[in-house]
């Protein structure tokens, strides 16, 4: 029990069993979390979003390849995303449950987990998603009617332009209803 309370302490191990078998060997079976994005704050303090929603430290050894979320985060060094997700007035300034939902919405989905690289957060709180391929800023407001937007964008894609056209595109703004509004670069 000591050596898994000790292993558990590891922000990236999700469940640890040890026990001996048989031939009293002693095994340790280890589960480890899955980081889908890594949130800067603006002084570069940076955890990681695992799929649950829950942080985990950074590692000096490893670098997930995940979505960056970065911008005007009221996240502070060493903060404890958990204790925030159960107060209310410190959740409303960092965002961090909007930011996990979108996260974890990219995550789930192929295409946009392939088209997306990063989340910023303006300082009025809505959102700017930065592509992979392309130029362009995509405006996404506020984290509300997510799948909306996202289904709007997925149809912009797949059918609305040529990918060989992406950077005639300064902006896509995704936060009016039923609706895409380009600007076109100069």
């Amino acid at each position: 029990k000591k050596l898994e309370r000790k292993l558990l302490s590891i922000s990236s191990i999700e469940r640890v069993d040890v026990f001996k078998n048989m031939n009293g060997t002693l095994e340790i079976k280890v589960e480890q979390r899955k980081p889908i994005a890594r949130v800067f704050n603006r002084n570069g303090y940076s955890v990681y979003l695992d799929d649950n929603g829950k942080t985990m430290q950074v590692s000096d050894f490893y670098t997930a390849r995940v979505l960056v979320i970065n911008g005007h985060l009221n996240l502070k060094v060493g903060e404890n995303i958990e204790a925030i997700t159960h107060n209310d007035s410190l959740k409303g300034l960092t965002l961090i449950d909007e930011l996990y939902e979108l996260a974890a919405y990219i995550e789930k989905d192929k295409f946009l987990k392939a088209q997306i690289e990063q989340i910023y957060v303006k300082r009025n709180k809505e959102v700017i998603l930065i592509p992979k391929v392309g130029n362009q800023e995509i405006i996404f407001g506020k984290v509300e009617d997510v799948d909306a937007k996202f289904k709007k964008l997925i149809l912009f894609y797949k059918e609305g332009i040529n990918p060989t056209n992406l950077n005639l595109y300064k902006t896509i703004n995704l936060k009016f209803n039923n609706q895409i509004v380009c600007k076109k670069n100069k």
